[in-house]
């Protein structure tokens, strides 16, 4: 269930956040590659990475980080082919309905509030699609529990 979740939100990226998760919390600053041997991407994550901020992504394929001071969501790619935008209407519209299939929902329309129901757990939206993602969370969190 939750790597459902971790794909509907990322949209599929959620190993490489896990990878650099676990670098960063296994202490890779202690294996810190000397600047010489860094080029291009690598060198560029280094500097990011080690301004201070929280860097997501894969040192040589491309990353991101939050500007707050611009509010600003940053993506740093070579090739922007990679670099995949998605709204949170794509999100209800295709991928939360895809999981609600997958976990056998079911749904009733109440007037302007559509209501999801995945095994016993309802939660009510605007659309099918928020109906959908509100289930899905509240269904997840109560696995976790």
């Amino acid at each position: 269930m939750a790597r459902a979740l971790d794909a509907l939100i990322s949209g599929g990226l959620e190993q490489q956040s896990i990878n650099a998760s676990k670098k960063k919390a296994s202490g890779s600053s202690a294996r810190k590659v000397s600047p010489e041997k860094l080029s291009g991407m690598e060198l560029v994550h280094a500097v990011y990475s080690e301004e201070g901020g929280d860097v997501v992504g894969s040192p040589t394929a491309g990353f991101a980080y939050f500007a707050n001071e611009t509010d600003t969501l940053v993506v740093v790619s070579e090739n922007g082919k990679n670099v995949n935008h998605v709204t949170p209407n794509v999100i209800m519209i295709s991928h939360a309905m895809e999981v609600a299939q997958d976990l056998e929902a079911s749904f009733i329309v109440h007037g302007a509030q559509v209501v999801c129901n995945i095994r016993g757990v309802s939660q009510a939206g605007g659309s099918y699609g928020e109906a959908a993602l509100r289930a899905i969370l509240a269904y997840s969190r109560e696995q976790a529990t």
